[in-house]
């Protein structure tokens, strides 16, 4: 896809990104960057906003964890680097489910509506490479209405 144009709409992702539209800065984390986007998040030196994209607008559990580790990511950064992090309370419970399941994401295919839902359509394998974690260093960020390649984060000294 590199150099090409690939127009997509989901129910759930178009939505979260239209909603951080006038934020000075937007990237799109997953499990597999979201140790990319903690690094990139610090490097911005500003406040931040986690969005959930959801389900057809209620509650992900798979989002809620990927937010929860990525603030987690975030706080352990800034503390390493002498700053300290604010959470709400939904960035606390997003942590809560992070580090319940960040050593055993696999356990998301059963516990997850969504990915139950996939796991019976035949994506199981699918499911399997959207929950290896920080395995891409790539952060696509949101830039005049569209995502595009943003920078590749070093990983430098280990995590976040």
């Amino acid at each position: 896809m590199r150099g090409r144009t690939l127009v997509l709409t989901t129910t759930n992702g178009t939505a979260a990104m239209l909603a951080a539209r006038g934020a000075a800065a937007a990237a799109v984390a997953a499990l597999t960057n979201v140790g990319a986007v903690a690094r990139w998040v610090l490097a911005q030196g500003r406040d931040a906003t986690v969005l959930c994209a959801g389900e057809q607008g209620a509650f992900s559990l798979e989002d809620a964890v990927c937010a929860g580790i990525l603030v987690e990511r975030i706080t352990a950064g800034a503390g390493r680097a002498g700053r300290s992090v604010e959470a709400s309370d939904a960035a606390a419970a997003a942590r809560c489910l992070g580090a319940h399941y960040a050593g055993r994401l696999g356990a998301l295919l059963e516990d997850a509506t969504w990915a139950r839902t996939l796991a019976r359509a035949g994506r199981a394998a699918d499911l399997a490479a959207c929950l290896a974690l920080s395995t891409v260093d790539e952060v696509p960020v949101f830039d005049d209405g569209a995502i595009v390649p943003g920078p590749v984060t070093s990983r430098g000294g280990g995590r976040p």
